[in-house]
Parts: structure tokens; sequence; C-alpha cells
């Protein structure tokens, strides 16, 4: 147990260190300097899979607009998106099964939006109409009960 319990806080640690290297590499875009995009990037809360090996993520960007596709046990289960025009938050369940998919949104260093839907392919997505300033950078990140969250997804508003 103890072995896998590190094997997995490695993973996190290593996963971490991705992210903040990439928001330093991005700094120069962003911020007005890389220990403030550093700074930022600590504040964010670890994700982790719940031990569970059995989910993945497909991430599409197109412009500033983020979807996260979420499957777990390799059945499609629904996605989060983030649409910049608008500052529009989007969760939809897509299997009837009674998970929740909630969909998080991070920005000025917080988590500061959610939604949920569980209502598998009816009644549509669960919805969100945000307001962020245009060009702040923003993080989403999608979770499906039962499986945990995706690990955040850089974008802008």
């Amino acid at each position: 147990m103890g072995t896998v319990m590190n094997t997995f806080r490695t993973k996190k640690w290593n996963l971490f260190l991705l992210a903040a290297a990439a928001i330093v590499l991005a700094a120069p875009l962003s911020y007005a300097s890389a220990q403030e995009a550093a700074a930022e990037a600590s504040s964010m809360p670890s994700f982790a899979a719940n031990g569970n090996d059995n989910q993945s993520v497909k991430v599409t960007a197109q412009g500033n607009d983020i979807i996260v596709k979420f499957y777990g046990n390799d059945v499609y289960r629904g996605y989060g998106e983030f649409k910049a025009s608008g500052e529009h938050l989007y969760a939809c369940d897509k299997k009837g099964d009674g998970k929740t998919v909630t969909t998080w949104l991070f920005w000025n260093g917080e988590w500061r939006g959610s939604v949920s839907d569980h209502t598998g392919v009816k009644d549509g997505c669960g919805h969100k109409n945000l307001s962020i300033k245009e060009g702040t950078s923003v993080w989403l990140s999608v979770c499906l009960e039962g499986f945990g969250c995706s690990y955040p997804v850089w974008g802008k508003a």
C-alpha cells in the first residue's frame, strides 16, 4: 500500500511540476512576472483520480474555448466546456448512470465557478453564465462522480 501511495504522490507531484512549468513558460503572455504565475499555480488544489486508473480525458481547444471529454472504464461519460465568448460554463452528462459530471473553473487565484449535470442525455446540460474580464487566464477541470477529476486545462476568457 505504501508503494502505491508513494507512486501516486510522485505522479501527482510530477504533474504539478509540469503544470507549473507550462504556466511559467506562458507567463510573459499574461503575468507581470514568473513569480506571479508560479504563485497562482501553487494556489490551485491538487486533483486526483482517487486511485482509479480507469479514467481518461480528451482535451480540445478552439481559440480560447476549452472542451474536456471524460471517459470512465473506456465509456464516454460526459464533458465540461468553457466558451470564452460570453464566459459560459457547461457540464454535460452523456451517460444515464446516475453519476454527476461537474465542471470547475479557476481564475484570479481561486475556484470561482462550477456547474453540474446528472440527468444523462435528457434535459440538456448544466449551464452557468459567468462574468470574467477578457484576457483573464482560466483553468477548467471536469469531475465525474466515483472516478475523480481531470487535471486543470488552461485557457483565456
